[in-house]
C-alpha cells in the first residue's frame, strides 16, 4: 500500500463514523481533523491515540500510546500501519423514528389492551469516540445514521413499549389522554435511555414524540371514548358514574312492583312521600304559629253606634269609625 502524507476526512455528512482506507502511514504524516469531529489511531483493534480538531504530525510525540506499542524509533521517519477513523461529533437532531407496528399496552383504567403507534425524532452526539468504535463499529468502514437507527430499532422500539406502559400505568393515564401529555412522555423517555445510549459512548441529546395514535376502528377504542363521552357529561350535568347506577337500579326495580326489590323502592318512595308531606306540615305550623293570635273570649265589645263586635283594645270602630 502506497504510504500518504496527508489524511483527510473524505465522507459525507451524514456519516457518524468513517475509516480512512489508507494505513500506511509515517511519522511525518498530516493528519487534518474538522471541528466537529475527532479522530482515533487504531491498531491492532486497539483504540489509541486521539486528536481534536485541527492539523495534526503524526510524530511519535503525538502518537505516545501508539509509540509504545509498535516501538517506532525517535529520530527521522518511520513507517507504520494503522488505522484512521474520523467520528463525527456534531449534533444530529433529525433522526427520526417510528413503529413498523402497532405495539400491544393495556390501559390503566379500562383494563384493556389497545394498539399504538407511536413515531418522533431524537438526537444523538459521540461523547466518547473510543467506546463508540469499541462497541459499536467494530470492522464496518462506515456508520451512518440509518444505520444507527437500524442498529437500535430492536432497543428503542422495545424500550418505547415499555415506557410508555409503564408511563400510563404509573401516571393513571388513559391511552385517549397520552397525547395530551406527550412532552413530559417525552422526557420520561429520555431519562431511560440515557444511560443505555452512554454504554455505547453516544449522548441522547433529545427523544421526542410526534404523534401516538390508535386504531379508530378498535372496539376497545370505541368503548373508551364512549365512556370518556359519557363521563364529560355525567361532570357537566353534576352528578357521577355511580350515582347514575344507583338511579338506573332504582328505576329498573320500581318497574318490578312484584319483586322483593320493587316492593322496597317503592316502600321507599311512599316512605319519601311521607317524609315530604310531614315536612310540609310543620313548614304550615310554623307559618301559623308566627301570625298574630286571636283574641281570647271575653275581650270584646260592642260599638254603641252601629252594634258592630270590635276588640276591647280598639279606639275606633272598624265598621263606621265611631270614636270609642
Amino acid at each position: 500500500m502506497a504510504i500518504i502524507n496527508v489524511i483527510k476526512f473524505e465522507g459525507s455528512p451524514n456519516i457518524i463514523v468513517w475509516k480512512h482506507p489508507n494505513s500506511a502511514l509515517t511519522t511525518s504524516t498530516r493528519l487534518i481533523v474538522n471541528d466537529s469531529q475527532e479522530a482515533v489511531l487504531f491498531k491492532d483493534g486497539v483504540p489509541c491515540d486521539l486528536f481534536g480538531g485541527g492539523t495534526h504530525i503524526l510524530e511519535t510525540k503525538n502518537i505516545p500510546i501508539l509509540q509504545r506499542i509498535i516501538n517506532l524509533p525517535s529520530g527521522g521517519e518511520s513507517r507504520y500501519p494503522a488505522e484512521v477513523w474520523y467520528v463525527n461529533k456534531a449534533v444530529n437532531l433529525n433522526i427520526r423514528w417510528g413503529t413498523t407496528s402497532p405495539l400491544q399496552v393495556q390501559d390503566p383504567l379500562f383494563g384493556v389492551l389497545v394498539a399504538v403507534r407511536a413515531n418522533g425524532q431524537f438526537g444523538l452526539q459521540a461523547e466518547d469516540s473510543r467506546l463508540l468504535l469499541k462497541s459499536l463499529v467494530g470492522t464496518q468502514r462506515t456508520f451512518t445514521t440509518d444505520a444507527l437507527v437500524q442498529y437500535f430499532r430492536g432497543l428503542y422500539l422495545s424500550r418505547v413499549k415499555d415506557v410508555i406502559a409503564n408511563y400510563m400505568v404509573f401516571r393513571g393515564i388513559s391511552v385517549g389522554q397520552i397525547n395530551a401529555n406527550m412532552r413530559d412522555l417525552s422526557d420520561y423517555v429520555h431519562q431511560q435511555m440515557t444511560p443505555i445510549l452512554a454504554g455505547y459512548g453516544l449522548r441522547l441529546v433529545n427523544f421526542d414524540f410526534n404523534d401516538i395514535s390508535v386504531d379508530p376502528d378498535d372496539p376497545f377504542i370505541k368503548q373508551i371514548q364512549q365512556t370518556q363521552v359519557e363521563r364529560f357529561r355525567q361532570g357537566q350535568l353534576g352528578y357521577t358514574y355511580q350515582e347514575q347506577q344507583r338511579l338506573e337500579a332504582l328505576k329498573l326495580a320500581a318497574q318490578n312492583p312484584g319483586g322483593a326489590m320493587g316492593g322496597a323502592v317503592q316502600s321507599g318512595m311512599q316512605l319519601a312521600s311521607m317524609g315530604a308531606a310531614m315536612q310540609m306540615g310543620q313548614q304550615l305550623a310554623k307559618e301559623m304559629q308566627a301570625q298574630p293570635s286571636a283574641p281570647q273570649d271575653g275581650a270584646f265589645k260592642f260599638c254603641p253606634a252601629c252594634g258592630a263586635q270590635i276588640h276591647a283594645d280598639d279606639n275606633f270602630c272598624p265598621r263606621c269609625g265611631k270614636k270609642q
